[in-house]
């Protein structure tokens, strides 16, 4: 190999170094550039996704405070939340006796006089009967139709009482304990909707199930086991 090569190569070997650090310096020059690029993009796209979730965000807001609103109109002119959700086809109980205890708690109920009642078995119940509450205006109070309660002398279900449309049960507690006088109403699948939340509670939802079953047994006339009568006092 000519010496000139050699001096050539040498010259190349000891400049290697300060060769690569000058194309160093261009490559992260490069990438310093493209980084900030690379950051605004991502801030772009971090504000778009911003932007996007605050406005569906209070969409879906809007949308739930309306949908709600009608609902608890719809109850309050009498119309059973177990028929909302069949009509809406949504098994959400604890969304909708959530609605109807909120309506509860701020729409007063008048006392409703009350009526004798026989189903067509023949079997006598009780009703508290009330006028259905007028569509509100606006600025007028909401006041929502009393419920209608049925009962059933046989003995194991004193104190139990169902809906006339069978979706909520009324249990008032038992004498000589301390939930004496004290009651409290539910869904028959076990949400609580209103009154004594401690004796709700202290009642197991099986004996709910249970008693709510054989209540409407007697009512429809299908109870197949001995009925024992006596005067009933929890009748509304």
């Amino acid at each position: 190999m000519p010496m000139s090569d050699i001096v050539r190569l040498h010259n190349q070997w000891r400049g290697f170094t300060t060769e690569r650090s000058r194309a160093q310096k261009e490559v992260n020059e490069q990438n310093e550039a493209d980084q900030a690029l690379i950051a605004r993009l991502q801030e772009g796209i971090a504000e778009r996704n911003r932007t996007f979730d605050d406005v569906w965000r209070g969409k879906k807001q809007r949308l739930q405070q309306q949908r709600d609103e009608a609902v608890m109109q719809e109850m309050a002119t009498g119309t059973p939340a177990q028929a909302i959700l069949k009509e809406i086809q949504s098994n959400n109980t604890v969304w909708i006796y959530g609605l109807r205890r909120k309506l509860l708690a701020s729409t007063p109920i008048p006392a409703p006089p009350n009526i004798n009642t026989r189903n067509e078995h023949g079997t006598t119940a009780f009703a508290i009967e009330g006028d259905a509450a007028a569509e509100p205006e606006t600025g007028t109070t909401l006041v929502l139709a009393p419920t209608k309660w049925l009962h059933h002398n046989h003995v194991g279900v004193h104190g139990w009482l169902l809906s006339e449309d069978y979706t909520e049960v009324k249990k008032y507690g038992a004498e000589g304990t301390d939930f004496e006088g004290e009651w409290f109403i539910a869904s028959r699948d076990g949400e609580f909707i209103s009154g004594n939340e401690e004796l709700f509670h202290a009642t197991p939802k099986g004996e709910i199930t249970r008693r709510t079953n054989m209540l409407q047994q007697l009512l429809e006339g299908t109870y197949e086991k001995a009925i024992r009568e006596r005067e009933n006092k929890y009748t509304g």
